[in-house]
This record gives structure tokens, C-alpha cells and sequence, in this order.
């Protein structure tokens, strides 16, 4: 039983080494994405891009199992990613 316990135990820690890379790797990435975003944000080539295909992902959310809850959370962390302007999508 204490050898289980113990077996428990490197697992969590081994999780929340792997949850915390996790974690830094998604703020990396949305420290990019958001760079990138701003950068673009008056190029209108961009923006009809990112129109499509926000909207394909829309259509296949809605045709989808995914709950609402998944949803308004995919739109939330799309919302956080865009500038003010880039928001009404």
C-alpha cells in the first residue's frame, strides 16, 4: 500500500511538472499569436482571412457535440487574442 502511495505521488508530480509546461508553452504561444495579430491588424487581407476562417470554425462548433460552454470558452480566448477592432467577428 505505501509503495501505491508513493507510485501516486510521482505521478501528481510528474503531472504538475508537465501541467506547468503546458501552461508557460500556451502563454508563449498567445504572446506570439497576439504580436502577430496586432501587427496585421489594419491589413485587410488578413482580416478577410480571419473572418473565414473563424466562421468555418463556427459552422463546425455548431454541427459539433461541443457543448455551449466550449464554445463561448473558444470564443472567449479568441476574443483575448484580438485587438479591439478585430473583436467583432
Amino acid at each position: 500500500m505505501e509503495e501505491e502511495i508513493k507510485a501516486l505521488i510521482g505521478v501528481a508530480q510528474g503531472m504538475q511538472s508537465q501541467l506547468a509546461y503546458l501552461i508557460a508553452e500556451n502563454a508563449a504561444m498567445a504572446a506570439i499569436i497576439r504580436a502577430l495579430v496586432e501587427a496585421n491588424t489594419g491589413n485587410p487581407t488578413f482580416q478577410a482571412a480571419l473572418n473565414t476562417l473563424v466562421e468555418a470554425r463556427n459552422i463546425r462548433q455548431l454541427n459539433s457535440t461541443m457543448s455551449d460552454e466550449g464554445i463561448a470558452a473558444f470564443k472567449k480566448a479568441l476574443n483575448s487574442l484580438l485587438p479591439q477592432p478585430l473583436r467583432d467577428i
